[in-house]
């Protein structure tokens, strides 16, 4: 008799839709936020879902503020958390963003569409390190939270 055990890891079921790259960095750029690196995509098509399921599925992309290190900072949990999303829930629009505004050393965070089959509703922020009494979705201009550019 095998004593293995595996760990069942149940991810939530949520509709999902579809979105153009030159429709979201223009849907972006209205908000003065700026595509970084400009010319350059990495997609064609970003999915995204509602704003509702986009909560269910953020709650597991919230990483514990101990891995703060000095390898690892608030870039790397926006990494972390955009890549995580894509891989464990099929969601290629949570991007990471950067803003020079909410702290004298500028920060890195998350930046989201949410909508449904009629299409994008409006972006959202997430902050991924449980470290921040904050953290989890903002709006923008929350906690001074003001993206300048987002990886796209």
């Amino acid at each position: 008799m095998s004593n293995l055990k595996f760990q069942v890891v149940h991810t939530p079921s949520f509709k999902r839709w579809m979105i153009n790259r030159a429709s979201l960095v223009y849907m972006l750029e209205r908000r003065g936020i700026k595509p970084f690196p400009e010319g350059f995509a990495f997609f064609d098509w970003y999915y995204y879902t509602t704003l509702v399921d986009w909560g269910n599925v953020l709650l597991d992309l919230v990483f514990k503020s101990d891995l703060y290190s000095p390898t690892f900072k608030c870039a790397d949990y926006a990494l972390e958390a955009q890549t995580e999303c894509a891989k464990r829930h099929g969601l290629n629009s949570l991007r990471m963003c950067l803003d020079k505004r909410s702290s004298e050393k500028g920060h890195a965070y998350d930046i989201f569409p949410y909508g449904d089959g009629e299409g994008v509703e409006g972006v959202m922020l997430f902050e991924p390190n449980e470290g921040y009494e904050w953290s989890g979705v903002l709006e923008i201009g929350e906690f001074s939270y003001l993206p300048e550019l987002v990886l796209i």
